[in-house]
């Protein structure tokens, strides 16, 4: 059996793309309107998010040629490997002048090679290819250079043409550097389909239909992926923890203030752990990085559905929320004591609390030897009930001066930087500083952006913030100058789509999105967008290529600057719903849409889609809870019921396969039952029953199961006697066909119970 717990490679693609900008705009219009969206649909079925980085389409000359974005550039490239593709034609590009060179003052600070290519009059396009490809051996066979077949006539005459020969040359002759020549706009663009989709098809193989277990395996470990860039490291903390772990015979809290790192601490431990030995079973779960896993319920549900499929268990799992928790704590206890099992579960904070439920009831008191539970929660009243429970504690602290001090010189000194001692005095003596995360932001908007001229009133800026949400709004201060001077208003839709999104947003999603909040047809030029990916990226979850925003300050800045009313989520929700509702109807658009026509208020556009079979299924099998819920809203307005027997008219057109209909009847009656609208789940189960019956028999498995769960519910609504008559038919039936089917002692005891509700106790006891 395949290990579950193994680690996943992150299914996203981002591709940089290299050209001179005054005679490649054609290539490039084609590349982003017909070539780039098509590789991306293409992969979207495969569950791959693709986006190009295409820093000159969709700007001006003047925007081409400003230092600062040739930094974001080289950062940019860095941000997309392994993946770059080159088009060249009859101009060199862009050389900056002597008198030019100022304003590459601070790319020099971030790239000190740059001097020297910058002084031997290397253009912008060839210090992209050197930094890109040229001087990267391990991107030789992942990169694609196109060249465009060279007509004399329109030659470069410029003295620059000899070094762009030389260019050419080099990157012909270079040993693994694919380059192909092009005659036309379509001759390129069928030759980078073809070649980037061959490559990203060989990265990413055709995965099996998925199933809701392995489909949140691989969330899960996209976003344990994303803490492990994201990890400050301090090595003493690291190893106590990993000692505590090892050394306790209890289960193991971690605790601490928020944005201290317990998240990427956990996620680097998970890391350590397995590759000392990859076969560990490591059960973790990041409640933040999935919605699905944010109700205890279902949680605890997923925990032993996993348990069950890897130590190949024999257990069913209840319906009832108490049994359920027992059957995890069952589970636990049965492991092999020659095997072990460590669980971890970050971000209790997460979790949705019932209101007449014990908090942290389904987590055990004690284990095995042979099991580890560890789990995290932010410092707060919630932590005596885990000191009740018996857990040993583990608790991150600020980091201390010294700390801080060193994190600070080997931070800097990492990208040739030093401060002198009014600079470090300036950021000891920040209230931030001793928060891990909120310093190395400090540290990156400092090194990125402040100049060297007006370093010190720059860094005060930051210094100076109390907490962490005055760090933010002058964080959004300094992103609304740069990037709304390009579009007005900009940065604030970017950051509440982001927020408002259900799952997060690929690049690509988002780009679209804020085109149709600023112009029907046109699309966001990346070169907008990249400077609030850098500057947020720390505090962004990155998750299979959709973003999504993971700090709670960083929220609640959001929605007190761009959503502080309603109308305002009202109508981002509205962009969100409208867009998505044009998307194929596949897992995204399904995941997605249904979030946003509740948030936008347009309950039967909802109802609607809820109706339709397709989406019905997916969400059932993908998200149960969501879709009780939705339900739970739609009910006052629309009949359960009657939507779904509806359905009995499609099934007599021909639409449905014969073995479907029951199935998906039995479905909808399942989730009315889960969503307490017992009634609507009456109405559905008799047809089901009875399609069922006539297509599979009344002793299949799938039948007797519906008819178990129906007579359960006339019991509740107190028909005893329905529920009798369905028990005796198919005990009838199943003694008759199969007298040692185990579902025979279920059905008696079942039949017990109504007994005993009609007060027939001679008969209860038979």
């Amino acid at each position: 059996m395949e290990h579950l717990f193994k680690l996943h490679k992150d299914r996203n693609a981002r591709v940089f793309v290299s050209s001179t900008f005054r005679d490649m705009m054609d290539e490039r219009e084609h590349l982003v309107k017909d070539v780039f969206p098509s590789l991306r649909e293409k992969l979207s079925a495969k569950g791959v998010s693709f986006a190009e980085v295409d820093l000159r389409w969709g700007i001006s000359e003047q925007d081409a040629l400003d230092g600062k974005v040739v930094e974001i550039c080289l950062d940019e490239i860095d941000q997309s490997r392994p993946y770059f593709i080159g088009i060249i034609g009859d101009r060199y590009g862009w050389v900056p002048a002597d008198s030019e060179h100022d304003i590459f003052n601070r790319l020099k600070q971030r790239f000190p090679w740059a001097i020297d290519d910058i002084k031997e009059g290397l253009s912008i396009t060839e210090m992209e290819i050197q930094y890109g490809v040229i001087r990267n051996p391990d991107m030789h066979g992942r990169s694609f250079f196109y060249i465009k077949a060279n007509h004399e006539d329109q030659a470069d005459s410029s003295p620059d043409a000899e070094k762009l020969r030389l260019l050419k040359k080099k990157l012909i002759e270079s040993k693994g550097i694919n380059t192909r020549e092009y005659n036309d706009i379509n001759h390129l663009g069928q030759m980078v389909y073809d070649d980037l989709g061959r490559l990203l098809e060989n990265d990413f193989p055709e995965e099996a239909d998925e199933k809701p277990l392995a489909r949140i395996n691989r969330d899960q470990n996209a976003f344990l992926n994303n803490r492990l860039r994201n990890y400050v490291l301090q090595e003493d903390v690291f190893e106590a923890f990993s000692e505590k772990v090892a050394l306790s015979f209890n289960p193991v809290l971690l605790s601490g203030q928020e944005g201290l790192g317990k998240t990427s601490l956990m996620a680097n431990w998970i890391d350590k752990l397995h590759r000392e030995n990859p076969r560990r079973p490591i059960l973790y779960r990041f409640p933040g990085a999935s919605v699905e896993l944010q109700q205890p319920q279902a949680l605890v549900r997923n925990l032993c559905s996993e348990i069950i499929q890897y130590f190949d268990f024999q257990f069913e799992i209840p319906k009832d929320t108490s049994a359920l928790y027992a059957l995890f704590h069952k589970l636990l206890e049965s492991i092999d004591p020659q095997k072990e099992l460590i669980v971890v579960i970050d971000g209790l904070d997460d979790l949705s609390l019932g209101q007449n439920e014990a908090p942290f009831q389904w987590l055990p008191d004690s284990l095995a030897p042979n099991v580890k539970i560890v789990v995290s929660l932010n410092n707060g009243p919630l932590c005596e009930v885990f000191r009740l429970k018996g857990y040993d504690f583990f608790e991150i602290q600020n980091l201390r001066i010294e700390g801080i001090r060193d994190f600070v010189t080997r931070y800097l000194a990492f990208f040739g930087k030093t401060v002198d001692k009014e600079m470090m005095d300036l950021i000891l003596g920040s209230a931030l500083s001793s928060n891990p995360m909120m310093l190395k932001s400090m540290l990156e908007e400092v090194r990125m952006y402040g100049s060297f001229e007006s370093l010190k009133e720059f860094s005060s800026r930051y210094a100076l913030c109390t907490d962490c949400p005055s760090f933010f709004n002058t964080l959004l201060d300094r992103l609304q100058d740069d990037v709304d001077s390009k579009i007005k208003g900009l940065t604030a839709v970017l950051l509440s789509l982001i927020r408002l999104s259900k799952n997060g947003l690929s690049e690509s999603e988002l780009l679209s999105l804020g085109a149709a909040w600023y112009k029907q047809g046109y699309k966001i030029p990346h070169l907008f967008w990249s400077p609030v990916l850098a500057s947020c990226s720390l505090f962004f979850n990155r998750r299979n290529g959709y973003i999504s925003i993971a700090n709670k300050d960083l929220i609640n800045v959001i929605d007190s600057r761009f959503l502080d009313d309603e109308n305002a989520r009202l109508y981002y929700h509205q962009i969100m719903a409208a867009w998505f509702s044009l998307q194929p109807l596949e897992k995204r658009s399904m995941d997605e849409l249904p979030f946003h026509l509740e948030g936008s208020g347009n309950w039967e556009g909802l109802y609607q889609y809820l109706s339709l079979p397709a989406v019905f299924k997916y969400l059932f099998i993908n998200h149960l809870f969501s879709l009780a819920d939705l339900w739970n809203k739609l009910s006052s307005r629309y009949s359960f019921a009657d939507t779904y027997l509806l359905w009995l008219d499609e099934f007599e057109s021909g639409l449905f396969e014969p073995a479907e209909k029951g199935a998906y009847l039995a479905l909808a009656g399942n989730l009315a039952f889960f969503a307490g609208l017992k009634s609507d789940a009456a109405k559905v189960l008799e047809p089901a029953l009875e399609i069922m019956k006539s297509a599979k028999g009344l002793a299949h498995p799938d039948t007797i199961s519906v008819t178990k769960l129906l007579a359960g519910i006339w019991q509740d609504l107190s028909e005893p006697e329905k529920s009798l008559a369905l028990l005796q038919a198919i005990q009838e039936k199943i003694e008759a066909e199969d007298p040692e089917n185990p579902e025979l002692i279920g059905i008696q005891s079942m039949q017990a119970d109504v007994f005993q509700f009609l007060g027939q106790y001679d008969k209860a006891a038979e």
